[in-house]
């Protein structure tokens, strides 16, 4: 029943189209052109004033970003070159030939009967049967490159697919839940996933030529007959009788490749049965070993794509299997060259549909790029430019170069006078270790040339060491606020580093927060006195000892660090106040060492000794303890603790018992020995302890020579 619902829609719509066509005006040609003499610059502005029965004639250019209505019973077709278009929507019935489809046909209508013809599908296909289409399409001599699947037919009948080549798709037909009746002959299907995929539907398929790695699947229910009566006339490989198909493989052990033509008609000599019920009774093969038909593969590259006006472009030729070959940079339609590998300049601005041909005695191939001519400009030199900060200071002194050069597409750096580049980078730092006068020359490039700009860096001398300013200096040179964005620290020494910026505003309190938690520091705090703008601290956890402290602290160390604010010398007592370090340790430490929580420390490296600060425990969670520290100044920082039961002062109580051991009850000097030294000499020496036996047997030897001494002194 349903089978004859479609056949009376079917006359239905033949019987309107017929009185559609009757009644129009008379059949008119409408020419569209992107970029010339035509009615229109678009397709789908030509339909909205056509009627039905007109031809539109579509001149050679790119039509790309269409996706074109085809609500008219019209005729599109490409003048020459097959010019390159969207994709289409048929509503009524139409003709489409001669161009270039990248977004595919789709049937969106009951009933339309179309031819479409003669087209190259890139990358796309033709789906017939969206919203229960009844079929009787024509599909004819197209060609389908790179398609997920060059025809699909749903829930269709009676559609006619004859003389295409469907290649490197990932199927070549799809017959899908159909009506049957489907006339499949005079393909090329080669290097696609599936030739012909068949689900439930039913077709007549013969005089194909396949070779791919699956030529054909079969599920569900179907009918299939795979080949004609045998007649006489060419076949698709150039045999003298049409019966079935040719069966081949890229691999070369096809059926038809492996079965022999023994008298010359260009049929095996036994039938192929590729499923169970499914056999072709005339397989194709090469009459007399001939053999199979080598096609050519266009391909090409383009130096450029894209570029200024005037515009010259180097083109060569990858092609393969090609006897000849010719070249049409320009959209024209006509030859441009039969170079193998030309230049061809594009003096005005546009873009340009670039077409290569190749021919061989088997057939022709084609490839096509797209080349994207700009306006002419005009040369634009660089403009050289860059800040240092700080720009003097001593020893080692680390300053940041930062580009701010324009137009510049690279840069060089020479900072310390010596003629050799020390850096590409847009920003980087460079550490002066000798006190002298450098010249830093940045040189910014572009394709029209050069340009630079030096400035001045001066190193100072070492001051002599005469005592440390508020931020905790030292011989003449700022420890407080670090290496200006660098560090004097080598980076052999660095196990891990993290950086904060902020803007420091004048009576702000800041904290420079560590979000990475790549180190031990949590937080950097202090109130800014004055302004500084945008501000870099860094936070370098050390592999070991720094290399700027003579020797560790006392106690167990758990991290090593340092901390830079600012630029050298910003972060004195004259720019910040109540500096605040927090930091974290981890439990495992504790546990692992035998660490009391209480003896957490922090200690600072100052005037080439360390100082202890005191902390305080702020919370906790299951991984770490969190600490802050008020501290004087930036600079060298280690966390130590001491293990449990081990006091702070065991040095000092042990010089203390031996000292109460040479003095009297009171800390009198040692009675009945006079050293010659004063007190605090005496203090400082350490005798050996004496057992009571040894003191008896010295005192009794001391009394024997008092009294030999008294028997020779005179009476």
């Amino acid at each position: 029943m349903w089978k004859v619902k479609r056949v009376l829609s079917i006359l239905f719509t033949l019987v309107l189209s017929f009185q559609v066509f009757a009644g129009s005006a008379a059949a008119a040609t409408i020419y569209v052109d992107d970029d010339g003499p035509g009615n229109y610059t678009t397709i789908q502005a030509a339909l909205r004033d056509a009627v039905d029965g007109d031809t539109i004639i579509v001149n050679p250019g790119t039509y790309p970003d269409e996706r074109i209505q085809l609500d008219k019973s019209v005729t599109i077709k490409g003048a020459s070159g097959y010019p390159s278009v969207g994709g289409f929507d048929i509503l009524r019935q139409a003709k489409i030939e001669g161009l270039t489809i990248t977004q595919g046909v789709n049937f969106d209508e009951d009933g339309v009967l179309c031819t479409i013809r003669n087209n190259r599908f890139n990358g796309c296909g033709v789906s017939i049967g969206i919203n229960y289409i009844y079929g009787n399409q024509v599909i004819m001599n197209n060609l389908f490159t790179g398609s997920p699947t060059g025809v699909s037919t749903f829930d269709s009948m009676n559609n006619e697919i004859t003389g295409n080549t469907f290649q490197n798709c990932g199927e070549g037909i799809f017959l899908l839940s159909g009506g049957g009746g489907h006339v499949v002959t005079g393909n090329t299907f080669k290097n696609c996933g599936v030739g012909i995929y068949v689900y439930h539907d039913s077709a007549s398929i013969y005089n194909n030529y396949f070779s791919n790695d699956v030529n054909l699947k079969v599920e569900e229910d179907w009918d299939l007959i795979l080949n004609t009566k045998m007649t006489s006339g060419k076949n698709i490989i150039g045999g003298p009788y049409i019966g079935g198909n040719f069966w081949g493989s890229p691999s070369g052990d096809g059926f038809s490749q492996t079965h022999l033509d023994t008298n010359g008609d260009g049929i095996a000599e036994e039938a192929y049965q590729i499923y169970e019920g499914v056999i072709d009774y005339l397989p194709l093969v090469t009459p007399m070993k001939k053999p199979e038909p080598v096609f050519p593969a266009a391909n090409f590259k383009a130096s450029t794509t894209s570029g200024n006006a005037p515009l010259s472009v180097q083109f060569t030729d990858l092609s393969q299997n090609a006897d000849s070959l010719s070249w049409d940079f320009d959209n024209n339609g006509q030859p441009d060259s039969t170079v193998k590998n030309p230049v061809y300049v594009y003096e005005n601005p546009g873009a340009y549909t670039v077409n290569l041909t190749v021919s061989n005695a088997n057939g022709t191939a084609w490839k096509t790029d797209v080349i994207t001519v700009l306006e002419k400009q005009i040369a634009i030199l660089p403009e050289a430019d860059f800040s240092t900060s700080p720009t003097s200071g001593y020893p080692p002194l680390s300053v940041t170069f930062t580009d701010l050069s324009k137009n510049a597409t690279s840069r060089s750096w020479d900072v310390n006078s010596d003629g050799i580049v020390d850096s590409t980078d847009p920003s980087f730092v460079y550490v002066y270790t000798a006190a002298g006068t450098y010249t830093a020359k940045l040189t910014a490039v572009n394709a029209n040339g050069t340009a630079s700009k030096t400035d001045t860096i001066n190193v100072l001398e070492e001051e002599s060491s005469g005592g440390s300013s508020s931020g905790g200096s030292s011989g003449g040179r700022s420890s407080g606020g670090g290496g200006g964005g660098g560090s004097p620290e080598p980076a052999r020494n660095v196990e891990v580093k993290e950086l904060s910026q902020l803007f420091i505003t004048n009576g702000k309190a800041v904290k420079f927060d560590f979000t990475k938690n790549a180190t031990c520091v949590v937080y950097v705090s202090f109130d800014a006195i004055k302004n500084a703008g945008k501000t870099t601290t860094i936070v370098e956890q050390l592999k070991k000892k720094s290399t700027l402290v003579s020797e560790l602290p006392e106690g167990e160390v758990y991290k090593s660090f340092n901390v830079w604010v600012g630029n050298s010398g910003y972060a004195t007592s004259k720019n910040i106040a109540n500096p605040v370090i927090c930091f974290k340790v981890e439990k495992t430490w504790l546990e692992d060492k035998s660490i009391d929580q209480d003896s957490i420390t922090l200690n600072r490296y100052s005037d080439k000794k360390w100082k202890q600060i005191p902390v305080n425990l702020i919370g906790e969670d299951d991984k770490f303890l969190y600490f802050t520290a008020d501290v004087p100044g930036f600079s060298s920082f280690a966390i130590t603790g001491k293990a449990k039961g081990i006091s702070g002062n065991i040095s000092e109580e042990e010089n203390g018992l031996e000292t109460r051991a040479l003095q009297g009850e009171e800390g009198n000097e040692t009675t009945g020995l006079n050293t010659g030294l004063d007190k605090e000499q005496n203090e400082k020496i350490k005798l050996p302890e004496i057992s009571p036996v040894y003191g008896a047997i010295g005192m009794l030897l001391l009394c024997l020579i008092c009294a030999l001494i008294y028997t020779k002194l005179p009476k």
